[in-house]
Order: structure tokens, then sequence, then C-alpha cells
């Protein structure tokens, strides 16, 4: 009996194993080949390495980036124009050839150099125009300072690491161990499920691509629907009458915001003040300079989002618009003070959200290619205006 039993299950294990070896073998095959069709620097993660100065940087050399670790096909020995700034400058969630520096290249025919990438500040961004921009001989440099977390990056840099401590207000005083320990880490997984998404994000060409695909599809529409049907936590704008589902993270963006926090007073302290030590530099050097001010995903959507009471946080919702609104107009104010050039880029986006989906529907903050698209149609009209070099 139990010989016919083991008789039994041997071919059953056998033949689970053939099935389980080619299903992994046959996905292999499937990845090799998206690495062989597809440009595969715009869909995984690209390793990064710790610098004194700048806190992190990708990887000099690694794939789709340049000698300097920048989103460049090369370093060039002169451009027209660097474009500074964070992950929306850098086109977090578009191929290179749609995020704004690259369309703005296109529009006004014009080299761009991109000095962009996530987690970065106007602190860095002085640091990299003296370091990096400068060897460039540009004629224009452009600032894309994002509303939603340059204040606090701000802050981040001078009170968490010590390189840039000469930049600290000696009137303020911190327990700095304390200080580290209270940080907010609101992207670290939260569960193993969160570390699978990680790793494959980084290493998996068939998962980004899946994402990819099903970011505009019907499905993905259905299942975000049902979850934001049944959770509490998670915030989606379901507008049926303008056939408009979308993500936010709107208490993310409270945390970057809100000036009743020291962290962000300082924060904006540090920001007007690189951002006027950039203007000063240089002016010293010929280069005209100019901001482009980038609005949260939550800020661009709040005609609609108002029209939803019962959204989730909605109350949150208010407060960040009312705290982004105000830190933008003391922004505004400074730069004005110094002649500085600036654009809003918040009125051409809002006017587009009835027409065309200018941000991922998922909680993803970063304009898609066609938000770029507005971003970039708004700078080269400015340049064209404003610029006599690019006229």
């Amino acid at each position: 009996m139990k010989f016919s039993r083991l008789s039994f299950l041997k071919p059953v294990f056998i033949n689970g194993g053939l099935l389980f070896t080619s299903i992994i073998l046959s996905l292999l095959f499937v990845e090799f080949l998206l690495r062989l069709i597809f440009h595969t620097p715009d869909y995984l993660g690209t390793p990064m390495e710790p610098d004194d100065r700048l806190g992190h940087r990708i990887v000099p050399h690694a794939s789709g980036h340049d000698d300097w670790g920048f989103r460049n096909e090369s370093v060039p020995d002169r451009t027209d124009i660097v474009t500074i700034g964070d992950s929306q400058t850098y086109g977090a969630s578009t191929p290179k050839k749609y995020n704004w520096p690259t369309q703005l290249s296109q529009k006004l025919n014009r080299t761009v150099y991109n000095l962009g990438l996530g987690g970065y500040g106007c602190v860095e961004y002085y640091s990299m125009l003296e370091q990096e921009a400068i060897k460039l001989r540009p004629k224009l440099v452009i600032v894309g300072l994002y509303l939603g977390n340059d204040i606090l990056d701000g802050f981040d840099s001078v009170y968490y690491r010590d390189y840039w401590r000469s930049l600290r207000d000696s009137a303020l005083v911190f327990d700095y161990d304390s200080l580290k320990a209270s940080r907010v880490d609101f992207t670290a997984p939260k569960s193993p499920f969160g570390y699978i998404i990680r790793f494959l994000t980084y290493n998996s060409m068939l998962y980004r691509l899946s994402v990819y695909a099903f970011t505009e599809n019907i499905w993905q529409r259905f299942l975000i629907r049902k979850i934001a049907a049944k959770s509490h936590d998670k915030v989606f704008l379901d507008d049926k009458n303008l056939d408009l589902l979308i993500g936010f993270s709107p208490r993310l963006r409270e945390h970057g915001l809100n000036p009743d926090n020291i962290k962000v007073r300082e924060g904006l302290r540090i920001t007007l003040n690189r951002l006027h030590a950039m203007h000063t530099f240089c002016k010293e050097y010929g280069i005209s300079f100019m901001v482009v001010l980038l609005p949260t995903k939550e800020k661009v959507y709040e005609p609609v989002i108002n029209k939803h009471p019962d959204i989730n946080f909605f109350s949150v919702f208010q407060r960040v618009f009312t705290f982004e609104d105000s830190i933008k107009h003391t922004i505004i104010k400074d730069l004005k003070k110094d002649s500085i050039h600036y654009i809003d880029v918040l009125p051409p986006l809002q006017n587009a959200i009835k027409k065309q989906q200018i941000y991922p529907i998922t909680r993803d903050g970063h304009p898609n290619k066609n938000g770029c698209q507005i971003i970039a149609a708004s700078a080269a009209k400015y340049c064209s205006k404003q610029f006599k070099e690019f006229q």
C-alpha cells in the first residue's frame, strides 16, 4: 500500500518540479529578451553610493548615466542650459526622452544637461552649480524647485550631515541624536512584501514593464477602485464625471510643508539662502538664472479634490493646500526682491487635468510624460521671451 502511494506521488513531484523549472527558465528567458529590446535604465532602479557632499549619488558610468552619474548620454565640454533639481527634474516616472529637461531641449532646439536626482534640495543644487554646472559653461541655469519636499530636504542636508554644518543657525539648539531618531521615513518598506517589490523594482525588467503597462489599463483602474472603496488610509480620487481615477499622498505632503514644524521653517530659510547664493554665483559668471516652481500633485488637483469632501483625509488636503500656498507666496516674494526669474507651472498643469492624464494614476507624485511636456513648454515659452540668447 505504501509502495503504491509512493509510486503515485513520485511522478507528481517530478512533473511539478519540471513545471516549476520550466516556468523559471521561461521567465528568465523573457527577462533576457526584454533587456535586449528595451532601454533598461529607463525602467530599473540605479545603483547609488554615499557621497559626503551630496549625501548620495548614482554610481558613475551606471547604465544610462554619464561619467558624473547623472541621467545624460555623456558629459559635454559645453552646454546651453543646465537644469538642476530632484526626482521631478530627473524624471522619475518617465523614460529619459520624456522628462522635462529633455523636452525643453527639443522645444528650444538647444543642448540641455540634466543635474537632477531624487533626494536633493537647494543645498545640493548650489553645490552642483558650483562644482559641476560651471564646468559646462552654460548660458542659463534652471532650478526645478519642488515644493513638496525640497524645503524639508534643505533642513535634512544641513542638520543631518556635518558636511553642511556651516549653514546651520547657531541660535537653534537640537539634540542631534534625537533629531535623527525622529526622522520620518515614508519610503521604507513596511513588510516583507515591500522588500520583494523593491528588489523587483531594481532588478526585473519583466516586473517593471508589467507595472508600466498595468498603470494605464482598465484592470488597474478596476483594482484601485476596489482598494479605494475598502481602504481607510490609501487616498484615491474617483471622479466618474471626469473619468478620473488618481492617487495621492496628502500626509506625506503635509509633513514636508507644515510651517508649525521647526524643520520646515528652518528648511525654508536655508532654501531661500541657497537660491540667492545661486543667483549671485550665476551673475558673477555672466550666466542667466531661473527658478521653475514645481507644485505637488495634490495642489494640481485641488479644484477636483474640493468637489469631493468625502475623500479620505479631506482635512489634511486642505491643510496641504494652505501650507503650499503660504510657502510659495514667501518664495515668490523673496525671488522678486532680488529680481530672480521664475515661473509657476501650477496654472498650466491645472488647466490640463480635465483634458489628459498628467500624473500616474497611482500615488506616485511625479508628472508623467504629458505633465513633463507642460512644464517644458512653460519653461521654453518663458526662456524665449525673457532671455535674448534663446529668442
